[in-house]
């Protein structure tokens, strides 16, 4: 399927920088949902989410991208998100989640943010 979705991880210091590209639906959160659960149950919990390069998300994605910073937040881990697409901001603004997300204009601005 075109735009399937796909999680690459790479470091950066201490923090993991998880590259989201292609569809957060359905099928994609259930993906992501195990890797992340994987990620914070190794204390791997201090995560940009580089946003570039999806295409589109779905409710399940808001739901599973939420669930995913508030359990790394209870674990004393933090998530922030960075490069959102245009289409993607517009879906984090209208769902009101721009103001449970931190957001940065690119990856080193974000890894930095951990500083």
């Amino acid at each position: 399927m075109p735009d399937s979705f796909s999680l690459s991880a790479s470091r950066q210091g201490s923090v993991t920088v998880l590259a989201l590209t292609g569809r957060l639906d359905l099928d994609g959160s259930r993906e992501f949902d195990r890797q992340i659960k994987a990620m914070l149950e190794r204390k791997d919990d201090r995560i940009v989410f580089d946003c570039a390069g999806l295409t589109h998300i779905a409710s399940l994605g808001l739901r599973s991208l939420l669930a995913a910073v508030n359990n790394s937040g209870k674990s004393g881990g933090r998530i922030v998100f960075c490069a959102a697409p245009a289409n993607v901001a517009q879906i984090f603004t209208i769902a009101g989640f721009e103001k449970l997300f931190t957001t940065y204009p690119d990856t080193a601005t974000a890894v930095a943010s951990f500083d």
